[in-house]
């Protein structure tokens, strides 16, 4: 009796869901992949194969240990250098600013946070309509790799909208860098995409007010609609 020969030896192969060929690659990006494992065939037995499917998705962001929102405010500025994060399925909205009409932002909602790409986070209750940031090269959000010195161009979120830059931006800070020098000292944040009305009003103290582009005021002093508690309020 020879006893059992050949080593029967195991390859491993992959493949993203719905792909035709198998590949010895590891994958690391998300998705849905097929794992085969191959074992060949001995002398005394027959080879065989056994396919499984697994996922990889993104960490989700946890708000109260990943962002940090100044006390009494509903935007905080963030960044991710190494890793794409999901989004919890509430709490919070998140956008890129991808345009400036007069002195107000224009902001598009994204559905996950892109690794290298700086975002602006609101506190928000329900869902918000967004899409996924398939072309982030209109942002005019940046990351602070360095110091970098304020040129008229540069402004830094502070009290719920962007105030015009002076000195210097550490490294590690998010900044908005416009195309050319702008004389507003201040470019309110567009709400049309958040939604006002979405604000978390568990957030807020008793009578604490905001104009429509989510600047907290004292109180108002003339005539108009706004935010109260996280309603809205018209003064007449």
């Amino acid at each position: 009796m020879n006893g059992n020969t050949g080593n029967g030896t195991e390859t491993i192969t992959y493949k993203a869901e719905g792909a035709e060929e198998f590949s010895s690659e590891v994958p690391s990006e998300v998705g849905t992949y097929i794992v085969k494992v191959t074992i060949a065939e001995t002398t005394n037995y027959n080879g065989g194969e056994a396919t499984s499917t697994f996922t990889i998705t993104n960490r989700t962001i946890d708000p109260a240990e990943d962002i940090e929102f100044r006390e009494g405010q509903s935007y905080a500025s963030f960044y991710s250098a190494d890793e794409d994060l999901a989004l919890p399925e509430e709490g919070i909205a998140v956008f890129m600013i991808t345009g400036i009409d007069g002195n107000t932002l224009t902001t598009q909602a994204v559905t996950y946070i892109p690794k290298g790409v700086p975002v602006l986070v609101m506190k928000s209750s329900g869902a918000t309509q967004a899409i996924a940031p398939s072309e982030v090269s209109n942002n005019m959000l940046h990351y602070a790799t360095s110091d970098v010195t304020a040129d008229g161009t540069t402004y830094i979120l502070y009290n719920g909208e962007y105030v015009r830059a002076t000195g210097t931006i550490p490294a590690g800070k998010c900044y908005l860098k416009l195309n050319k020098p702008s004389g507003a000292r201040a470019l309110a944040i567009g709400n049309g995409t958040t939604g006002i009305d979405r604000l978390d009003n568990t957030i807020w103290a008793t009578d604490n007010w905001f104009d429509l582009n989510g600047r907290r005021i004292e109180k108002p002093t003339k005539k108009g609609l706004y935010i109260k508690n996280g309603k809205k309020v018209v003064v007449k």
